[in-house]
């Protein structure tokens, strides 16, 4: 009965199952027993999706500890608990507790399946989908051709977890800045799922494809795709969720690059709203605060664009804590404030701390290129007395030139040329 009403029901309907199932349960065997600790992890499973988390821990915990009482170390049954236990952590934001768990699990799927076997896939991947979360975009990647490497060999090529490890790997590359073996890598992913359109994962490859187009500069297909994932949000979220607002903050990256700035507004205001509303805490809010400051920057507007940036920094920091690579955007946002307001020291400092946070961390060489052209241009503009050090910007621009050498979207060769210019600029 509670198997039936638990797959039917929607997802708060299904606490209502289990946990009338465990009621039943305790009847007929107060014991407890296998399946008493199996009800008990798909309740935690549920509160975890509700995002009940303070709830959900203590019976994950439960779960784990009946399991390992009863089954051993090396039980399958607790890998999974631990599995789902690393997922709370992940989701609570501390990474290094679900890394620790995941490295658990996986230790535990090679002893008992060996390393070929797709559990073990899944466990690289989960532990790949961490390493991201924690900046360290070169390790995901990694973790991610290991897992893929035994899912070709061992699962069917349609099978769901290739389309999601397709997927992990296109973001890895994203986030590398190799958006060409990105797109590859989406495009598999997308074809995989396109058997189940309205499946999250599907529009999840979609919502990553886009966004990889619009950076190899093509517009008009990332239009296409960014139009059809919002639509699909709509359809399957209603007109109000965090999702929905990422599919129009998405949008209004591509306004931008067609240099609709009155629609990119639009769609980048409605999305704000939306997340303030509805999904306070979704990670897209910061970095539509940071899109909505770079316009209002562009406008000339200094005051709202550091508030923007203020705003996504702290968020960031709040989600992610304060080494994260990501806070790189906004701090770099905040120092091109405070070069434009003539406050250079200031404006170093910052962009000092922005590269720090990238450097041997794998980001992409556009990013790490962006923020080494500023504090160039700081360190030739300042005296001497004040940091200023026209050696060492020199430096910096001619290895953020020769980073970019072999790249060819369209962030990379603006940035080439600038600094081509710059350098041209200021040979001594």
């Amino acid at each position: 009965t509670f198997l039936v009403g638990y797959l039917l029901a929607r997802t708060e309907e299904g606490l209502v199952w289990a946990e009338a199932a465990e009621h039943a349960l305790q009847l007929v065997e107060p014991n407890g027993g296998d399946l008493s600790t199996d009800l008990v992890a798909h309740r935690a499973r549920i509160l975890q999706k509700l995002e009940h988390f303070e709830q959900a821990e203590p019976l994950l915990e439960r779960a784990l500890a009946e399991r390992r009482a009863r089954l051993g170390e090396d039980h399958p049954g607790v890998a999974a608990d631990l599995t789902n236990l690393a997922g709370l952590r992940y989701a609570q934001g501390d990474t290094v507790k679900a890394e620790a768990l995941m490295q658990e699990v996986l230790a535990i799927r090679e002893r008992v399946y060996g390393p070929e076997h797709p559990l073990v896939a899944e466990a690289l991947a989960n532990l790949a989908v961490v390493r991201r979360r924690a900046g360290d975009y070169q390790a995901a990647l990694d973790l991610n051709e290991r897992a893929i490497a035994v899912q070709e060999i061992a699962l069917d090529p349609n099978h769901p977890q290739l389309a999601n490890t397709h997927n992990n790997i296109g973001n890895a590359y994203s986030s590398l800045g190799r958006y060409a073996e990105a797109k590859r890598h989406l495009e598999r992913a997308a074809a995989i799922l396109e058997s189940n359109p309205e499946h999250p994962d599907y529009v999840k490859a979609l919502t990553n494809l886009a966004r990889v187009e619009l950076n190899l500069g093509e517009v008009e297909s990332a239009r296409a795709l960014s139009e059809d994932v919002l639509a699909r949000q709509r359809r399957r979220l209603g007109s109000s969720h965090g999702e929905v607002a990422e599919a129009l903050s998405a949008l209004a990256n591509v306004d931008l690059a067609e240099e609709d700035r009155v629609q990119a507004r639009a769609h980048l205001e409605q999305a704000l709203a939306m997340f303030e509303a509805v999904a306070p805490d979704h990670p897209g809010r910061s970095r539509a605060e940071c899109a909505l400051a770079r316009m209002d920057a562009a406008a000339g507007d200094l005051d709202a664009a550091a508030q923007g940036y203020e705003r996504a920094r702290q968020r960031m920091t709040e989600r992610l804590g304060a080494d994260h690579p990501d806070l790189a955007e906004p701090l770099l946002g905040l120092a091109e404030v405070a070069r434009d307001r003539g406050e250079l020291g200031a404006a170093l400092e910052l962009a000092t701390r922005a590269e720090a946070l990238q450097v041997d961390v794998g980001v992409a060489p556009q990013e790490l290129s962006r923020v080494r052209l500023l504090r160039a241009e700081l360190l030739a503009a300042l005296p001497t007395d004040l940091g200023g050090d026209p050696k060492r910007a020199r430096f910096l621009a001619e290895q953020a030139r020769s980073s970019l050498e072999t790249l060819d979207d369209p962030e990379s060769r603006k940035l080439r040329a600038a600094l081509d210019a710059w350098l041209l600029r200021t040979n001594p």
